[in-house]
């Protein structure tokens, strides 16, 4: 079975965590890497080739909507989907015209989480 390579990007290091523990209960779903940053989150786009990003939209250094913005431009390819805790940054993010393949509330579970990933690897690919 040929799995989907994940990075996740947050700068909670326990939603980091959260995020990969539950990723890994879904067998075609690999966390290649995760970043901190926005900054951290380019560099291992880059470096790593994830096929999708699972980017938080606020953090410090750089937040998601401006990684988003050069990840698109970089590594055209990679598929990226918004993480937010808040329903009215997810409004916020649409009004900034991105390029992105999905949103999803971080409060969704991992079956949200899941279709999200999988949705974006058959719009991108």
């Amino acid at each position: 079975m040929k799995k989907t390579k994940v990075l996740i990007v947050d700068d909670n290091a326990t939603i980091r965590d959260a995020l990969h523990r539950v990723l890994s209960i879904f067998p075609d779903i690999e966390v290649i890497g995760s970043a901190s940053n926005g900054k951290e989150a380019i560099e291992k786009t880059v470096k790593l080739s994830p096929q999708v990003v699972l980017m938080d939209l606020q953090m410090p250094e750089m937040d998601g909507i401006e990684a988003t913005r050069i990840i698109n431009q970089k590594c055209p390819e990679t598929a990226i989907i918004m993480l937010t805790l808040y329903q009215e940054l997810l409004l916020e993010a649409e009004l900034e015209d991105l390029k992105v393949n999905g949103y999803v509330l971080k409060e969704g579970g991992a079956e949200k989480i899941y279709q999200a990933i999988k949705e974006a690897v058959k719009v991108a690919f």
